[in-house]
């Protein structure tokens, strides 16, 4: 969030100026930093940021008041108490993706009498054909996100979620692993794993939580890894396989 200092007269030399939490404060304490500002000489006004941490949140919170009090040792700066209204959103949005958003070294099977179809069919809104991994093949690379579907947005995201839907059949995921990449998947932060609790019905949905990176910083790519499912352990055998009907991306800008 970007604040503004404005000074009654432009400083003669560069000098510190410190921001401290006031009373009265609604954002928690471990939910932002702010530290001290370096603000050079012959200036009147200067910005400065606020990070606020999206997972220290409660989610049915939309806005939060931080109490600042401004001080400083240098000539011409006056102690200013002063509030900032942060207005957060935590309700994801639904990302529009096509199919060549989706890639998978584990998939598509090529038999469409079982019902296996290419990343086209995640997200088709349709429920007569299924994703499915490569069963039967003994050569699958195996990782510790298992079976995964990478994502690549069409903007970068602070924070994502995922929602799918199982097949109605085998392949249905019983744990996940959630990545995320800010270099076009060269290399991934995992942001999530799920270990229990997903839903064990035909064509039933799941959404995950929200999850961002511990830094805070946007990505580009996305990765939604099943490590098990009803078929069996996929990190360590991907050709287990795993399977699903849709596969939604969800997130905040």
């Amino acid at each position: 969030f970007p604040g503004r200092l404005v000074l009654n007269k432009a400083l003669a030399e560069a000098t510190k100026v410190s921001l401290v939490r006031g009373e009265g404060a609604t954002l928690p304490e471990g939910a932002y930093a702010v530290t001290e500002i370096d603000i050079p000489a012959g200036v009147t006004e200067y910005p400065f940021d606020i990070a606020v941490t999206r997972n220290a949140l409660d989610e049915t919170t939309g806005s939060y008041l931080l109490p600042l009090t401004i001080t400083s040792d240098a000539e011409g700066i006056a102690v200013v108490d002063g509030v900032l209204n942060l207005t957060l959103t935590n309700v994801p949005q639904k990302i529009a993706l096509t199919a060549a958003d989706y890639t998978s070294p584990y998939g598509p099977d090529a038999f469409p009498a079982y019902g296996e179809g290419d990343s086209s069919v995640l997200c088709d809104g349709k429920s007569d054909q299924h994703w499915g991994s490569n069963y039967w093949s003994a050569d699958l690379p195996t990782s510790e996100y298992g079976v995964y579907i990478d994502v690549a947005l069409p903007a970068d995201l602070f924070a994502v979620s995922f929602r799918y839907q199982n097949r109605n059949g085998n392949g249905k995921p019983t744990s996940l692993a959630l990545a995320v990449s800010s270099d076009d998947g060269s290399s991934w932060d995992k942001v999530g794993e799920i270990a229990s609790g997903l839903p064990a019905d035909g064509l039933a949905w799941f959404q995950t939580p929200l999850y961002n990176k511990p830094d805070n910083t946007s990505f580009g790519m996305v990765r939604f890894g099943i490590t098990t499912s009803n078929m069996g352990d996929l990190v360590a055998t991907p050709a287990k396989s795993a399977s699903l009907m849709e596969l939604e991306v969800y997130g905040l800008y």
